[in-house]
């Protein structure tokens, strides 16, 4: 029996991604698939959850044992252990530390000769697989307008030129002098 994944991002509002494969296939060979298709790197830690109409994580299929109790191994479970009907949901983490995922559901079943898994259809804007430091810095420090690498140097450089004075508006300190200032 072949089943075709249906995946899409709430990230990329245009992404879908379609997958074909046999069901006695596993979950491994699915993980392989996905990351091939978007171009990702599979050394990465990633894990599928079985999930519910409410996208709440159920039983997860993952890449690597932590060590935390029953697990279930990409590369030892077979897709018809938890899978086999039209409409099942899926979650597919493929950025393990910061919790990014697509979500997906079995949107065909086929009962036909096992095929490995073959992307049926990829459109949109796929999903970067790292979230991008220009996100976290502009939400670090609330710049709409981003930040440029000149100015992203200088502060992890330590090299603060403060023109506009402090965030409340005026040169506060300044009377004091900088205690570092001085050599010992």
């Amino acid at each position: 029996m072949n089943l075709t994944f249906r995946f899409s991002s709430d990230e990329e509002a245009d992404f879908t991604l379609d997958i074909t494969i046999g069901s006695d296939k596993t979950f491994d060979d699915l993980h392989q698939a996905i990351q091939k298709a978007l171009g990702y790197n599979n050394q990465q830690p990633a894990s599928f959850f079985v999930s519910n109409e409410a996208w709440e994580k159920l039983d997860e299929i993952t890449s690597i044992d932590m060590g935390a109790g029953e697990v279930h191994l990409m590369d030892e479970t077979k897709i018809e252990e938890f899978f086999g009907e039209k409409d099942q949901r899926i979650l597919y983490v493929f950025d393990y530390f910061s919790e990014r995922l697509i979500y997906g559901f079995i949107n065909a079943v086929k009962n036909t000769k096992s095929v490995v898994a073959k992307v049926d259809k990829l459109d949109g804007h796929i999903p970067p697989l790292e979230a991008g430091i220009d996100d976290d810095i502009n939400n670090l420090f609330g710049d709409d307008e981003g930040i440029d690498d000149e100015d992203l140097d200088d502060y992890l450089n330590g090299n603060f030129d403060d023109e506009e004075g402090d965030e409340f508006g005026g040169d506060f300190g300044d009377e004091f002098g900088n205690p570092y200032d001085n050599e010992f």
